[in-house]
């Protein structure tokens, strides 16, 4: 039961999300279609890379759900803007990834850290053998790094 009550709390947070993509890319969309009729280029309007990588990564957008929606916009999608983003995303999650101040930073359990927990806290080492089991556990936080 407790589950499906989590997998029920998911499904409404994705549907607010997506809620909120929809209504951002109404709006970048709104504002493409403006600033083009307002230049009156010939070209097809575009949605930046950029948008359509903030779609994706933080709505959790397809960039091929965004190509059709800008097509229902008579607009196209600036691929190469969006794998302009997409790789400068990677390069500062490697950078991270690094200890070089990204997200991630300081995350590591240095040894020392660990030997203060087994020879000073006399803290046994975690025992994961219940994390497959669809059982109920008793835990305790026995220290927070």
């Amino acid at each position: 039961a407790k589950i499906t009550e989590i997998i029920a709390e998911e499904e409404k947070s994705f549907g607010r999300t997506l809620t909120k993509g929809i209504e951002r890319f109404k709006k970048a969309s709104k504002q493409v279609l403006e600033d083009h009729k307002a230049s009156k280029s010939t070209k097809t309007p575009m949605l930046a890379g950029a948008e359509a990588f903030v779609l994706w990564d933080t709505f959790g957008f397809p960039v091929d759900l965004t190509q059709l929606m800008a097509e229902e916009y008579k607009m196209g999608v600036d691929m190469d803007g969006f794998n302009a983003a997409m790789e400068e995303a990677k390069e500062k999650s490697r950078a991270g990834g690094k200890n070089k101040g990204g997200a991630g930073a300081g995350l590591r359990i240095e040894s020392e850290q660990t030997a203060h927990l087994k020879d000073v806290l006399k803290l046994a080492p975690t025992q994961d053998n219940h994390k497959f089991s669809d059982k109920d556990v008793a835990a305790k936080v026995c220290a927070i790094l």
